[in-house]
C-alpha cells in the first residue's frame, strides 16, 4: 500500500482529535451515570410503560364508541354540543332534587317528541341542501348556455372577415377597408381571440377595447391585434378564412 507522501505527519494529529472527540462522546457510558446503573431504581421501574400506547389506545376507543351507531345520532351529538356550549349540565346539577327529578321526568315523556322533531328537521336540512346542489348545477348550466351562445356570436362575427392567424393576412385584409370596417373587424378578431382562441392570454388589457379609462383607437387596437397574433404559439399557420366585405 502506498502511502501519500505527508500523511505520516498529519495522521497522528487527525487520529488525537478523533479520539478526543469519541472520549467526550462516550465518557457517560464508560466511565459515567450510565456506566453502573442503579439496580434498585431498575427493578422499581421494571413495570412501567415505556410508552403511553395503552393510554392512547383507551381514549381512541372511547373517542371510536361516541362516533359510531347506536351512540352518534344527530340527537346525541346535538345534545351534548348544547351541554357543552350552554354549561347544561352544570346548571342541572344545581338544581335541587325534586326539582332536578321533575325536569328528568319531563325530558322523558317528551324524548319521543324530540326524536322525531330531530328527524324532521334532518328531513328538512337534508331537502334544503338537495335544493342547493340542484340550483347550483342549473346555474352552472345556464353559464356554460350562456358562454357558449357569446361564443357562437363571436363566431359569427368574425366570420364576416375572416380570423386572421397572421400579420400579413390581417394586413391583406384592411388594405382597401374602410375606417369602420377595419376596427369593426380588428374588433372581431380580438373579441374571438378573447372567448375562443386565447382566453387565458395575458395581459388581459390586449383582449380589450379600453384600459384604465382610455378606450383605444383604431391604430392601437391594430397594434395590441398584432401582438396577439406574434404571441400565438401557431402564428406561422398562413391559411385564412377570408370572406366579401
Amino acid at each position: 500500500m502506498n502511502v501519500p507522501m505527508g500523511a505520516s505527519e498529519i495522521i497522528p494529529d487527525f487520529a488525537a482529535s478523533l479520539l478526543e472527540y469519541f472520549e467526550k462522546q462516550l465518557e457517560p457510558f464508560l466511565t459515567g451515570e450510565y456506566a453502573f446503573p442503579d439496580l434498585a431504581l431498575e427493578q422499581e421501574t421494571a413495570g412501567a410503560p415505556l410508552t403511553n400506547s395503552a393510554c392512547e389506545a383507551s381514549f381512541g376507543f372511547l373517542d371510536h364508541l361516541t362516533k359510531v351507531p347506536p351512540n352518534m345520532t344527530t340527537y346525541n351529538m346535538s345534545i351534548k354540543t348544547v351541554a357543552v356550549k350552554n354549561k347544561l349540565y352544570d346548571y342541572f346539577s344545581s338544581l335541587p332534587e325534586m326539582e332536578r327529578e321533575e325536569m328528568e321526568r319531563k325530558a322523558c315523556e317528551n324524548m319521543k317528541t324530540s326524536v322525531e322533531q330531530a328527524m324532521i328537521q334532518k328531513k328538512e336540512l337534508q331537502q334544503k341542501l338537495f335544493r342547493k346542489m340542484e340550483e347550483k348545477a342549473r346555474e352552472l348550466a345556464e353559464e356554460q348556455s350562456r358562454n357558449q351562445r357569446k361564443k357562437h356570436k363571436v363566431a359569427s362575427e368574425v366570420e364576416k372577415c375572416g380570423f386572421w392567424r397572421t400579420v400579413e393576412a390581417m394586413n391583406q385584409k384592411l388594405e382597401n377597408a374602410t375606417p369602420k370596417n377595419a376596427k369593426s373587424w380588428i374588433k372581431s378578431n380580438i373579441q374571438f381571440r378573447k372567448k375562443v382562441w386565447q382566453p387565458s392570454f395575458e395581459p388581459k388589457w390586449l383582449l380589450q377595447f379600453s384600459h384604465k379609462n382610455h378606450t383605444f383607437s383604431l391604430e392601437e387596437l391594430k397594434n395590441n391585434l398584432v401582438q396577439l397574433i406574434a404571441a400565438d404559439p401557431e402564428w406561422d399557420i398562413s391559411e385564412e378564412e377570408d370572406c366579401d366585405d
